[in-house]
């Protein structure tokens, strides 16, 4: 994602009661995150950022109005784990 877009997430959320999080709190890292292009699994919030619970951070987000999307990918081993992105249809 562009700088462009990026920043047009910012100033204009798709859904109209978007709201900013906590600035320096994990959900402000992981938004800024995905809202550059990244996309996130688990491991990936807990490596960077010690954030075991990315699954309710994401929910907090999409309940203010952040369109994070997420897929469920096979672990290898029988299992799966969600990966979030924001801004194209697939990561």
């Amino acid at each position: 994602m562009d700088a462009t877009a990026q920043a047009d997430l910012f100033k204009n959320p798709t859904a109209p009661r978007a709201q900013r999080p906590k600035a320096g709190s994990q959900a402000a890292k992981v938004l800024s995150y995905l809202a550059g292009g990244g996309s996130l699994t688990p491991r990936d919030a807990q490596r960077m950022w010690e954030c075991w619970r990315l699954a309710s951070v994401v929910h907090a987000l999409r309940g203010k109005g952040w369109p994070i999307k997420g897929r469920l990918e096979d672990n290898g081993n029988g299992s799966q784990h969600s990966r979030y992105w924001m801004g194209r249809d697939t990561p």
